[in-house]
């Protein structure tokens, strides 16, 4: 009767939890062994394999995972490089025009910008006549910094561009941009 049901159980499981269970107790029980890898299996995303915010997910990660390993040398993150682009390209410019260009919290957006300062790479000046807000530039050490820095993301964006072809990658920006406003600290968002 207990080989009966146990049987019977094993016949109700699915492929896949008895891909990862093993017969080896000593009175012969399933007993649960290390799990399949999903390499190992196909595994089934259900309703993820139609959400365009999944893939996103995957995508940025995997970019972000590149984009770390070709700039590890000189230690940045893809959020520090897009914070010394935004003041390169735009010296001047305020700390929270920054923050808010870049959608980050001003209170992350300070300790951000004070390890790009202790690193030599930012300043910060108060305009004249106004005191209470900084204006951000980069250091002499910050532009030849960043000129290296440029050269690395290139490579890494060559990577992309060599995955996915010239032509979609000139045709992603388009929608992304799109889908980035829906995004809270977006100007002109209701």
């Amino acid at each position: 009767m207990a080989e009966q049901n146990r049987a019977k159980s094993m016949s109700a499981r699915t492929s896949r939890e008895v891909a990862f269970m093993e017969t080896s107790s000593p009175r012969g029980r399933p007993v649960r062994g290390k799990p399949l890898r999903a390499a190992q299996i196909e595994v089934d995303l259900g309703p993820l394999g139609e959400r365009l915010g999944y893939f996103v997910r995957r995508a940025q990660v995997a970019i972000f995972q590149d984009f770390e390993a070709t700039c590890l040398e000189l230690d940045i993150r893809p959020v520090q490089y897009s914070i010394l682009t935004i003041i390169e390209t735009n010296p001047g410019l305020s700390q929270t025009s920054v923050s808010e260009a870049l959608g980050i919290k001003k209170t992350n957006f300070v300790a951000m910008l004070d390890t790009l300062e202790e690193r030599g790479l930012v300043h910060r000046a108060s305009p004249p006549g106004d005191r209470r807000t900084y204006a951000l530039f980069l250091s002499a050490h910050g532009k030849i910094f960043m000129r290296r820095l440029h050269k690395l993301v290139e490579g890494h964006e060559r990577r992309i561009i060599e995955m996915i072809g010239p032509e979609v990658h000139r045709r992603m920006f388009a929608p992304m941009k799109m889908i980035a406003k829906m995004g809270p600290g977006v100007r002109g968002r209701r």
